[in-house]
């Protein structure tokens, strides 16, 4: 009796056990889109030479040109159309060849696009000229982030529709107090202009 009490419970609980087995989830891939925040950046160097006292230099960069950014979408699997925004994010400076003992006061940085208003972009900054060294973050001024975040929302819509952007050059002035007075300046230094790109892109995730 003991024996077919026990088959019994067998018969019973095995088709229990098949159950639940077959109820274990299996993971699969499943495309979601997350969005992706995609850097690219502009940088020109300014050669302080033979000036005494007050530091000046004004070049101009062509930043569509400069700024590639089809192979930076490309590069990082982003397509033109999943771009839901662009803006600048940052200026920062850096020594590319030192002077011992120099430094700037009062600094300035003004762009104008080309056929557009010389704009204030960086309206005060201190640098020590001394030696090279790591990129400086300088504070911005509205009116000039306008200007640059305009150019290049120009440079992303001829990427999404085809049509060339215009005016895309910008030109900068520096300038600024060389210390110390009296004797000639020699060094060099680099603007950079950080952008970022917020994206979306389709990924494969477990779940």
């Amino acid at each position: 009796m003991r024996k077919l009490h026990l088959l019994r419970t067998l018969a019973v609980a095995l088709p229990l056990v098949l159950l639940n087995v077959s109820c274990i989830l299996v993971p699969k891939l499943e495309d979601r889109n997350v969005e992706l925040a995609v850097g690219a950046s502009t940088s020109t160097i300014f050669d302080a030479t033979g000036s005494i006292n007050t530091y000046q230099d004004t070049k101009t960069v062509d930043i569509h040109a400069d700024i590639d950014l089809p192979k930076v979408l490309d590069d990082n699997g982003v397509k033109s159309e999943d771009v839901k925004d662009i803006k600048l994010v940052g200026v920062s400076y850096r020594i590319v060849k030192g002077e011992a003992g120099r430094s700037i006061d009062g600094g300035t940085l003004t762009i104008q696009r080309s056929g557009g208003a010389v704009t204030p972009l960086v309206t005060s900054f201190k640098a020590d000229c001394s030696k090279p060294g790591d990129w400086v973050t300088v504070p911005l001024d509205a009116a000039g982030v306008g200007v640059i975040n305009t150019l290049i929302n120009d440079l992303l819509t001829e990427v999404k529709t085809g049509t060339p952007a215009t005016n895309t050059s910008i030109t900068y002035h520096v300038a600024g107090n060389s210390l110390p007075s009296g004797t000639a300046t020699n060094f060099s230094w680099e603007f950079k202009l950080d952008l970022t790109m917020i994206g979306t892109v389709k990924v494969q995730v477990l779940n």
